[in-house]
């Protein structure tokens, strides 16, 4: 009886270890299915993402310039009343080729000379900057060294202003897919006086939508210029 009673012992035993065991698997399988889940929807709803923008109407794109017009009217010459700025399609789908980036931070720059340009810098969906051996402007292509100190400049002349837009690679690449050779760069204010920032293909004088619904920096901005 007393052989019985060890043996039962340690099947019960080894019955409840293995249950424990798969228990315990199915726990770590589930934490590290919700972890992925949640690693995913944070990256989704991350300032930094690849769906950032969306398409805007003429009429509406067309007011937002109309606004930014008058209140130009009404002020000092602004450094940044360039009407457009234009970038070389080639050069933005290459920032965004590589899979990592998440899109792009279209910054404003300052050259030597206090002109304003559109500085397009290639982002990652936590914030960081990549790198590159050089940029290219809405002014023509410049070392990463003149680019950022470029930027840097605006940044500091314009304590108060938007120093860039966020525009994910979604919707870039939803400009780009049709031969687009060259992207005009617009400023509007929306009727809340909202800076924006809409981009077209500029071999089409009058676009039936353009591409906005950016991100502005600040309240955030890629790490290398906090």
């Amino acid at each position: 009886m007393r052989f019985r009673s060890t043996t039962g012992f340690y099947f019960n035993l080894f019955c409840a270890l293995s249950i424990f065991s798969v228990n315990l698997a199915c726990q770590k399988k589930k934490e590290a299915s919700l972890l992925k889940e949640q690693t995913s929807i944070t990256e989704a709803n991350s300032f930094f993402n690849k769906e950032v923008g969306g398409p805007v109407d003429s009429a509406t794109a067309n007011r937002w310039k109309r606004n930014r017009a008058l209140t130009l009217a009404k002020k000092a010459p602004s450094v940044n009343s360039t009407r457009a700025f234009y970038l070389p399609a080639q050069a933005l789908s290459s920032l965004i080729a590589n899979n990592k980036v998440a899109g792009i931070c279209f910054y404003f720059g300052n050259d030597a000379n206090g002109s304003v340009h559109v500085v397009p810098v290639a982002v990652d969906n936590k914030g960081n900057v990549i790198t590159a051996a050089s940029v290219a402007t809405s002014n023509g292509t410049v070392t990463w060294e003149v680019a950022k100190n470029w930027r840097l400049d605006f940044k500091q002349q314009h304590p108060g202003s938007i120093w860039g837009h966020f525009w994910g690679s979604v919707a870039i690449n939803r400009l780009l897919e049709n031969n687009t050779e060259t992207v005009r760069v617009e400023l509007g204010l929306s009727d809340e006086g909202v800076q924006q920032m809409m981009f077209s293909d500029a071999a089409i004088d009058e676009p039936v939508e353009y591409g906005d619904r950016t991100r502005s920096c600040p309240p955030f901005c890629p790490s290398d210029l906090l």
